[in-house]
């Protein structure tokens, strides 16, 4: 069994295959969320994330994908995540959660659900996402 996972791990190198159900993410990045932050040059898989929200409203994780700088509230999230008040959303695993395409990837918090929300929370959210190039 051993051998066929060490041998799993090396042709997902040898072939670059970053899809294979094995692939292990080796990208953390923590952050203060409230303007857009970029985690990637180019295409990554999301893995998990956890955010931790000290404000007394729901905030709102959105990822983006755009070769530069998102601008809140004219470029459009394709995915987002309620982070409930006073509390923290964390979401882990070993499957990859989504793909980015070409694109960087970036996140941003908001205080609105809505693609066009501007608003950042009045306290800064500690988000952390695991991803892989």
């Amino acid at each position: 069994m051993a051998n066929y996972l060490l041998s799993r791990f090396i042709q997902q190198f040898v072939t670059g295959n970053d899809i294979l159900p094995n692939d292990i993410p080796n990208k953390v990045h923590s952050f203060i969320g409230g303007t857009p932050y970029q985690l990637s040059l180019g295409k990554a898989n999301i893995y998990g994330y956890s955010c931790y929200n000290p404000n007394a409203t729901d905030v709102f994780l959105k990822f983006f994908e755009k070769s530069t700088i998102p601008v809140l509230g004219s470029d459009f999230p394709f995915w987002t995540v309620q982070i409930p008040t006073l509390n923290s959303v964390v979401l882990q695993g070993t499957d990859i959660l989504t793909y980015s395409s070409n694109s960087d990837l970036w996140v941003a918090v908001t205080v609105g659900y809505l693609d066009n929300d501007v608003v950042v929370p009045p306290l800064n959210c500690l988000v952390q996402v695991t991803y892989k190039f």
